[in-house]
């Protein structure tokens, strides 16, 4: 997962031993994360894509626009 972070496809959110969230970046397709995930582990259990909540949309929202009065 460190290797498609550190090529800017996917940022790592929470994580344990069997656990990882992703958030995708750069237009980067689900499927990709899973065909990368099945070549790597044994097994997968589950695998879900989640909608951000509207509170994370709220604050990516605020972000953009400090960024864009700042500029």
């Amino acid at each position: 997962v460190q290797e498609m972070a550190n090529k800017g496809l996917v940022s790592i959110g929470p994580a344990s031993a069997n656990r990882v969230e992703l958030k995708l970046l750069n237009n980067t397709r689900s499927r990709t994360v899973l065909e990368y995930a099945m070549q790597r582990v044994d097994e997968i259990i589950r695998f879900e894509c989640v909608e951000p909540s509207l509170n994370e949309i709220f604050v990516s929202a605020v972000e953009q626009q400090k960024s864009v009065v700042a500029a």
